[in-house]
């Protein structure tokens, strides 16, 4: 940071205190973000819309696995939220208007930078991560005291103190001891971290690049330890190293594969769960289905998680819940799919194998795309009608018919066609009966 380095070399006294905010999302107040809008002239709609999507949230706790009834919240953002982050910047602000006061009224006393057209910084703000910049003096220990507890009067967002950090540039460890003990934080030394980078330290040393390179080196490995979400281990699992003619792997190698121009060749099956009218989360589950990484019984059974004598299928059939089984072989779950040909009108070879399953339910048409995008998404509406039933009878002990999962696979396949803007030739109603028809494909 260039104010530090300019401080140490200036042998000019910098005091910093790196503000930790506890549970940022979790505390903040409505009425104060309502205030702030209000302040910052935002239109009466847009206020309207925002505390709609705010203050509207509900939440339930699981326990012993079980929802709750949801209950309204009465402060805070949710985590996740697209909106969330936008709104605590809107929180943040009211921090930055009190420090520009302070500096305004005399109270606090920033750093100057420069020896020409001096500029006077008081404070950084980058989200949540907010670091108070000032001269020596007990006037502006005092006043960064004060400020603080009044933003979390103001705004909710409790600050950390035991957690958060006081630093000084060419001040005496005797006097920053104080000086925190007033506070009640921990003292720091340069270099610290900021926005994971450290600051204060000489850039030309390895040594004070050895956090940041470790921790990119961490999450370069981390798809292996099940950090990356599915949609991120999928980008990096498509990649194929194949071996030379000898049966090896060299450099020329590596290099051939990524300069080519030709896409690598997939599984055919792998290659159908990726359907543009199909929501992401059903792709993503029929991946894992086609790789065998679904937690079924037997799965569990195998990672020692449950033992053997709960591996048995949820629908009572007798036989072990295994992939295979669960989704072809049952003689309650497999046999919808015998209702599913029955309602598109068409007949499939059977397989025992789900890729061979998936591949010959899709190709069952010859020559008419529309028809095999049709039955390659029918095909993923089934799966997944049967994954979620299996857990409705596991986890919630309730329990649907045949027809009734038959309506489902009607149902999701509608839906999903309707919200992609796929224009239906009729209505819901006639899609029951005749879907080739409300798509204009007879």
């Amino acid at each position: 940071m260039l104010l530090v380095d300019e401080a140490a070399k200036f042998q000019k006294e910098l005091l910093l205190f790196k503000v930790d905010f506890e549970k940022a999302y979790d505390s903040l107040d409505w009425g104060y973000l309502d205030a702030v809008m209000g302040r910052m002239s935002f239109p009466f709609l847009w206020t309207k819309w925002i505390k709609e999507c705010v203050c509207s949230a509900t939440a339930s706790v699981l326990v012993n696995g079980s929802p709750t009834d949801e209950f309204p919240l009465e402060r805070g953002l949710r985590q996740g939220d697209p909106l969330s982050p936008f709104m605590f910047l809107l929180a943040a602000e009211g921090l930055n208007v009190l420090m520009k006061a302070m500096v305004e009224s005399n109270v606090f006393t920033g750093y100057t930078i420069g020896t020409e057209n001096l500029l006077s910084i008081s404070h950084l703000q980058f989200a949540d991560d907010t670091l108070l910049l000032g001269v020596k003096s007990w006037a502006n220990v005092r006043a960064l005291r004060a400020v603080l507890v009044l933003f979390e009067l103001m705004s909710g967002l409790k600050v950390n103190f035991h957690k958060s950090m006081l630093v000084g540039v060419n001040i005496s460890d005797s006097w920053l001891s104080e000086a925190a003990s007033v506070l009640r934080c921990r003292v720091g030394k340069v270099p610290f971290l900021y926005l994971g980078l450290p600051i204060g330290g000489d850039p030309s040393r390895l040594g004070i690049w050895e956090p940041v390179v470790a921790r990119i080196k961490q999450r370069l490995s981390g798809w292996k330890s099940r950090f990356l979400s599915f949609g991120g281990r999928l980008i990096l699992l498509k990649w194929q190293w194949k071996p030379n003619l000898d049966g090896g792997y060299s450099v020329r190698g590596a290099y051939q594969l990524l300069t080519s121009q030709q896409p690598v060749a997939l599984d055919v099956a792998e290659e159908l769960i990726w359907h543009k009218q199909v929501p992401l989360k059903v792709s993503i589950f029929a991946w894992r289905l086609l790789r065998d990484r679904l937690p079924t019984k037997a799965n569990l059974v195998a990672r020692g998680i449950i033992t053997p004598e709960f591996h048995l299928c949820v629908s009572g059939c007798g036989g072990v819940e295994s992939a295979q089984h669960l989704f072809l072989s049952c003689t309650v779950f497999g046999s919808l799919w015998s209702l599913v040909r029955s309602w598109i009108g068409f007949s499939s070879a059977d397989s025992h194998h789900l890729s061979d399953h998936f591949v010959q339910f899709t190709y069952s048409f010859d020559g008419l795309r529309t028809r095999r995008s049709f039955s390659q998404l029918i095909w993923l509406a089934c799966v997944w009608v049967i994954w979620t039933e299996r857990n409705q009878r596991l986890f919630r002990n309730s329990k649907c018919s045949l027809p009734q999962l038959l309506d489902k696979v009607k149902q999701f396949s509608y839906l999903w066609l309707k919200t992609t803007n796929c224009n239906l030739v009729s209505n819901y109603h006639s899609w029951w009966s005749s879907p080739y028809t409300c798509l204009g494909i007879v």
